[in-house]
């Protein structure tokens, strides 16, 4: 199973469910604010582990309990139980446990810590198929590149084939695109439009 734009991120996690089958455990944080795929790299690792017959458990509670090979998975841990992350950086993995952390602010000092990225452009099109470019790169802006953003934000626009994706999210309050901002003086609207979808007529720009 693979994610786009996140080879790297999959191949620690891939180390780290090595240590588990091996009884050796160890710790991995992903962090990453909401939208940036963090979920969706925990049920990565929680398949594929599965995959391996490693046993599986989403539980903070269950942390470093297990005497048996396996992979806690503690989602969005920061959202849900503020306390446990100075828990966190008191423990060590335990016994042969691997543990997957998934946050939305970086966390030093603690284990192995991938902070993930925003997606290209390119990576985007990708997890939108079937989308015209000009709307694509519409919703790389608006979702800043982070992939569950730019899925939820589609998913509530109308046909991108029969609208402008662009002037859809610049002008609804709930995905306004920050350079589109109506404080901004309208020639200054004008050019960073023309920088991000392309070259706009003189003509154009005088009606």
């Amino acid at each position: 199973m693979s994610l786009v734009g996140r080879a790297q991120e999959l191949a620690a996690v891939r180390r780290l469910l090595d240590r588990a089958a091996a009884g050796l455990g160890g710790q991995l944080i992903v962090s990453g604010p909401p939208g940036s795929g963090k979920t969706a790299i925990a049920d990565v690792a929680a398949t594929e582990a599965r995959a391996r017959g490693l046993t599986v458990t989403r539980a903070w509670d269950a942390y470093g309990e297990s005497g048996d090979s396996g992979l806690l998975v503690l989602d969005d841990l920061d959202r849900f139980d503020p306390d446990a992350l100075a828990e966190l950086r008191r423990r060590s993995p335990a016994g042969p446990t691997a543990v997957l952390v998934t946050v939305t602010k970086h966390l030093p000092g603690v284990a192995v810590h991938l902070r993930l990225m925003p997606l290209t452009p390119a990576e985007l099109a990708v997890v939108l198929p079937g989308l015209p470019p000009e709307a694509v790169h519409a919703l790389w802006l608006a979702s800043a590149g982070w992939p569950g953003t730019a899925l939820e934000l589609a998913a509530g626009l109308p046909d991108p084939h029969e609208h402008d994706v662009l002037v859809e999210l610049a002008l609804e309050p709930r995905y306004r695109i920050g350079c589109l901002s109506l404080h901004h003086p309208p020639e200054r609207v004008v050019n960073m439009v023309c920088g991000l979808t392309g070259s706009v007529d003189a003509d154009d720009q005088a009606a």
